[in-house]
Protein backbone atom coordinates (compact mmCIF):
# COMPACT_ATOMS: atom_id res chain seq x y z
CA UNK A 1 0.00 0.00 0.00
CA UNK A 2 1.18 3.65 -0.28
CA UNK A 3 2.70 4.94 2.21
CA UNK A 4 0.00 7.69 2.88
CA UNK A 5 -2.90 5.43 2.65
CA UNK A 6 -4.78 5.70 5.72
CA UNK A 7 -4.82 2.28 6.80
CA UNK A 8 -0.59 2.08 6.42
CA UNK A 9 -0.66 5.50 8.33
CA UNK A 10 -2.94 3.98 11.02
CA UNK A 11 -1.09 0.28 11.77
CA UNK A 12 2.44 2.24 11.76
CA UNK A 13 1.77 5.39 13.68
CA UNK A 14 0.26 2.39 16.45
CA UNK A 15 3.21 0.18 15.86
CA UNK A 16 5.71 3.05 16.28
CA UNK A 17 3.66 3.76 19.73
CA UNK A 18 4.08 0.31 20.80
CA UNK A 19 7.66 0.32 19.96
CA UNK A 20 8.09 3.69 22.13
CA UNK A 21 6.78 2.08 24.82
CA UNK A 22 8.93 -0.51 24.40
CA UNK A 23 6.65 -3.27 23.00
CA UNK A 24 8.92 -6.52 22.21
CA UNK A 25 9.69 -6.67 18.65
CA UNK A 26 6.29 -5.36 17.61
CA UNK A 27 5.97 -5.41 13.81
CA UNK A 28 4.05 -5.42 10.74
CA UNK A 29 2.12 -9.28 9.78
CA UNK A 30 -0.18 -8.47 6.93
CA UNK A 31 1.54 -8.89 3.56
CA UNK A 32 5.08 -9.27 5.39
CA UNK A 33 7.38 -11.85 3.93
CA UNK A 34 7.62 -13.70 7.26
CA UNK A 35 3.50 -13.97 7.77
CA UNK A 36 3.25 -15.43 3.94
CA UNK A 37 6.17 -17.84 5.44
CA UNK A 38 4.49 -18.85 8.63
CA UNK A 39 0.72 -18.53 8.29
CA UNK A 40 -0.22 -21.94 7.67
CA UNK A 41 -3.51 -22.73 7.05
CA UNK A 42 -5.08 -19.88 9.78
CA UNK A 43 -7.16 -17.85 7.20
CA UNK A 44 -6.80 -14.36 8.83
CA UNK A 45 -3.87 -11.96 9.23
CA UNK A 46 -3.31 -9.52 12.06
CA UNK A 47 -1.96 -5.92 11.28
CA UNK A 48 0.82 -6.26 13.98
CA UNK A 49 2.86 -8.93 15.79
CA UNK A 50 5.17 -8.84 18.85
CA UNK A 51 7.69 -11.28 20.60
CA UNK A 52 8.67 -14.69 18.85
CA UNK A 53 6.03 -15.54 15.98
CA UNK A 54 5.20 -19.33 15.64
CA UNK A 55 2.92 -19.20 13.40
CA UNK A 56 -0.10 -21.39 11.73
CA UNK A 57 -2.44 -19.38 14.32
CA UNK A 58 -0.94 -20.42 17.35
CA UNK A 59 -2.68 -19.08 20.61
CA UNK A 60 0.59 -18.44 22.16
CA UNK A 61 1.60 -15.82 19.17
CA UNK A 62 1.12 -11.96 20.12
CA UNK A 63 -1.42 -10.20 17.53
CA UNK A 64 -2.36 -6.44 18.06
CA UNK A 65 -5.06 -5.91 15.11
CA UNK A 66 -5.86 -2.05 14.67
CA UNK A 67 -8.57 -0.04 13.25
CA UNK A 68 -9.53 3.71 12.64
CA UNK A 69 -13.23 4.93 13.11
CA UNK A 70 -13.95 7.02 10.72
CA UNK A 71 -16.85 8.61 12.43
CA UNK A 72 -19.45 7.78 9.55
CA UNK A 73 -22.31 8.44 11.62
CA UNK A 74 -21.62 11.52 12.97
CA UNK A 75 -22.06 13.31 9.49
CA UNK A 76 -24.06 11.00 6.86
CA UNK A 77 -28.10 10.79 8.42
CA UNK A 78 -27.78 6.92 6.38
CA UNK A 79 -24.58 5.41 8.70
CA UNK A 80 -26.62 4.48 11.77
CA UNK A 81 -27.15 7.86 13.51
CA UNK A 82 -29.73 10.28 12.10
CA UNK A 83 -30.11 12.57 15.35
CA UNK A 84 -26.17 13.05 15.35
CA UNK A 85 -25.72 13.12 11.96
CA UNK A 86 -28.54 16.31 12.21
CA UNK A 87 -26.82 17.83 14.86
CA UNK A 88 -23.33 17.84 13.88
CA UNK A 89 -23.94 19.27 10.02
CA UNK A 90 -26.12 21.98 11.44
CA UNK A 91 -23.71 23.35 13.62
CA UNK A 92 -20.97 22.86 10.94
CA UNK A 93 -23.71 25.07 8.35
CA UNK A 94 -23.94 27.72 11.34
CA UNK A 95 -20.50 27.47 12.63
CA UNK A 96 -21.99 26.74 15.76
CA UNK A 97 -21.03 24.25 18.75
CA UNK A 98 -22.69 20.83 19.82
CA UNK A 99 -21.90 18.69 23.19
CA UNK A 100 -21.05 15.06 22.73
CA UNK A 101 -23.94 14.18 25.32
CA UNK A 102 -26.34 15.77 23.00
CA UNK A 103 -25.89 12.74 20.02
CA UNK A 104 -27.40 10.40 21.39
CA UNK A 105 -24.95 7.87 20.31
CA UNK A 106 -25.01 4.31 21.89
CA UNK A 107 -21.33 3.72 19.94
CA UNK A 108 -22.84 0.44 19.08
CA UNK A 109 -20.67 0.50 15.60
CA UNK A 110 -17.70 0.69 17.52
CA UNK A 111 -17.89 -2.06 19.66
CA UNK A 112 -19.15 -4.25 17.10
CA UNK A 113 -16.23 -3.88 15.31
CA UNK A 114 -14.21 -4.72 18.79
CA UNK A 115 -16.58 -7.53 19.34
CA UNK A 116 -15.93 -8.79 15.17
CA UNK A 117 -11.44 -8.30 16.39
CA UNK A 118 -11.73 -10.61 19.10
CA UNK A 119 -13.53 -13.17 17.34
CA UNK A 120 -11.08 -13.56 14.60
CA UNK A 121 -8.51 -13.52 16.43
CA UNK A 122 -9.27 -15.29 20.03
CA UNK A 123 -12.46 -17.23 19.37
CA UNK A 124 -10.80 -18.87 16.45
CA UNK A 125 -7.45 -19.46 18.35
CA UNK A 126 -8.87 -21.57 21.73
CA UNK A 127 -9.84 -18.39 23.03
CA UNK A 128 -6.48 -17.28 23.74
CA UNK A 129 -5.45 -13.94 25.61
CA UNK A 130 -3.09 -12.96 23.30
CA UNK A 131 -4.23 -9.92 21.92
CA UNK A 132 -4.41 -6.22 22.00
CA UNK A 133 -6.90 -3.95 20.23
CA UNK A 134 -5.72 -0.45 18.78
CA UNK A 135 -8.19 2.06 17.96
CA UNK A 136 -6.18 4.97 15.57
CA UNK A 137 -8.01 8.82 15.06
CA UNK A 138 -6.75 11.60 13.62
CA UNK A 139 -7.19 14.39 15.43
CA UNK A 140 -4.81 17.49 13.71
CA UNK A 141 -7.84 19.48 12.86
CA UNK A 142 -6.78 19.04 8.74
CA UNK A 143 -9.50 16.25 7.91
CA UNK A 144 -13.44 15.68 8.04
CA UNK A 145 -15.00 15.83 11.03
CA UNK A 146 -16.23 12.54 11.73
CA UNK A 147 -12.77 10.89 13.41
CA UNK A 148 -12.68 13.73 15.26
CA UNK A 149 -15.88 13.43 17.23
CA UNK A 150 -14.63 9.90 16.94
CA UNK A 151 -11.55 10.09 19.09
CA UNK A 152 -13.07 12.34 21.35
CA UNK A 153 -16.14 10.13 22.31
CA UNK A 154 -13.67 6.70 21.91
CA UNK A 155 -12.76 7.28 26.01
CA UNK A 156 -16.45 7.40 26.76
CA UNK A 157 -16.95 4.33 25.27
CA UNK A 158 -13.80 2.31 26.74
CA UNK A 159 -14.98 3.74 30.03
CA UNK A 160 -18.19 2.25 29.40
CA UNK A 161 -16.85 -1.06 28.21
CA UNK A 162 -14.33 -1.81 30.64
CA UNK A 163 -15.33 0.17 33.41
CA UNK A 164 -12.37 2.02 33.87
CA UNK A 165 -14.75 4.56 36.19
CA UNK A 166 -15.97 1.80 38.25
CA UNK A 167 -12.52 0.12 38.68
CA UNK A 168 -9.80 3.19 39.25
CA UNK A 169 -12.70 6.11 40.03
CA UNK A 170 -12.88 9.20 38.06
CA UNK A 171 -9.57 10.54 38.30
CA UNK A 172 -8.69 7.64 36.42
CA UNK A 173 -11.23 9.21 33.31
CA UNK A 174 -10.13 12.72 34.16
CA UNK A 175 -6.31 11.72 33.33
CA UNK A 176 -7.04 10.21 30.25
CA UNK A 177 -8.81 12.98 28.68
CA UNK A 178 -6.29 15.43 29.86
CA UNK A 179 -3.74 13.16 27.81
CA UNK A 180 -6.17 13.16 25.09
CA UNK A 181 -7.37 17.07 25.10
CA UNK A 182 -4.53 18.88 26.08
CA UNK A 183 -1.29 16.19 26.60
CA UNK A 184 -0.25 17.16 29.51
CA UNK A 185 1.61 16.56 31.80
CA UNK A 186 3.71 17.73 29.69
CA UNK A 187 4.42 17.75 26.04
CA UNK A 188 7.32 15.01 25.82
CA UNK A 189 5.07 12.63 28.44
CA UNK A 190 4.36 9.18 27.09
CA UNK A 191 1.04 8.32 27.24
CA UNK A 192 -1.43 7.10 29.83
CA UNK A 193 -0.90 3.63 31.08
CA UNK A 194 -3.80 1.75 33.74
CA UNK A 195 -4.37 -2.02 34.76
CA UNK A 196 -7.92 -2.94 35.05
CA UNK A 197 -9.41 -6.02 35.27
CA UNK A 198 -11.06 -6.84 31.08
CA UNK A 199 -13.57 -9.92 31.61
CA UNK A 200 -12.82 -10.29 27.91
CA UNK A 201 -9.68 -12.98 26.60
CA UNK A 202 -7.50 -9.65 25.78
CA UNK A 203 -4.36 -8.38 26.73
CA UNK A 204 -4.60 -4.53 26.45
CA UNK A 205 -6.95 -1.76 24.76
CA UNK A 206 -4.71 1.15 22.93
CA UNK A 207 -6.05 4.21 22.40
CA UNK A 208 -3.98 6.49 20.31
CA UNK A 209 -4.80 9.71 18.39
CA UNK A 210 -2.50 11.52 15.72
CA UNK A 211 -2.98 15.47 16.65
CA UNK A 212 -0.09 17.94 15.55
CA UNK A 213 2.56 17.76 18.40
CA UNK A 214 2.77 13.89 18.92
CA UNK A 215 0.30 10.84 19.13
CA UNK A 216 -1.34 10.86 21.75
CA UNK A 217 -1.51 7.01 23.72
CA UNK A 218 -3.81 5.72 26.67
CA UNK A 219 -2.67 1.56 26.90
CA UNK A 220 -5.20 0.40 28.91
CA UNK A 221 -3.59 -3.44 30.34
CA UNK A 222 -5.53 -6.17 31.63
CA UNK A 223 -4.56 -7.17 34.96
CA UNK A 224 -4.15 -10.64 34.43
CA UNK A 225 -1.04 -9.67 32.46
CA UNK A 226 0.67 -9.53 36.36
CA UNK A 227 -0.79 -12.89 37.14
CA UNK A 228 2.07 -15.37 37.87
CA UNK A 229 -0.48 -17.67 36.60
CA UNK A 230 -1.19 -16.53 33.59
CA UNK A 231 -0.79 -19.22 30.29
CA UNK A 232 1.76 -17.46 28.80
CA UNK A 233 3.39 -15.67 31.86
CA UNK A 234 6.98 -16.52 29.92
CA UNK A 235 6.01 -14.48 26.50
CA UNK A 236 8.12 -11.51 26.02
CA UNK A 237 4.84 -9.21 25.89
CA UNK A 238 3.33 -10.56 28.78
CA UNK A 239 6.60 -9.76 30.56
CA UNK A 240 6.24 -6.56 29.47
CA UNK A 241 2.87 -5.63 30.05
CA UNK A 242 3.41 -6.68 33.64
CA UNK A 243 6.22 -5.01 34.12
CA UNK A 244 4.47 -1.67 32.52
CA UNK A 245 1.90 -1.79 34.71
CA UNK A 246 4.16 -2.30 37.68
CA UNK A 247 6.49 0.96 37.02
CA UNK A 248 3.01 2.81 36.66
CA UNK A 249 1.32 1.71 39.36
Amino acid sequence: MPKNDPDTVSVETVCAVLDALRCPNVRRAEGTDEWRQCQGTYRFSPDLVAGPLVGGGDPSDFYVEVFAPQGDRFVNPLAGNPQAAVAVLRAVAERGSFNLGELGDTAEQLLKRMNEKLTKYVGFRDSTPMLGLAMYFTMTGNQKVGPVIAGYQAPTILDRAFGITHHLGQSAMDTIMREVMTGEPSPGHSGVVLSLPIAQALSFVLYVARKTDRPRAVLLVNEAAADPAHKYASHPVIQWLRALTTSSA
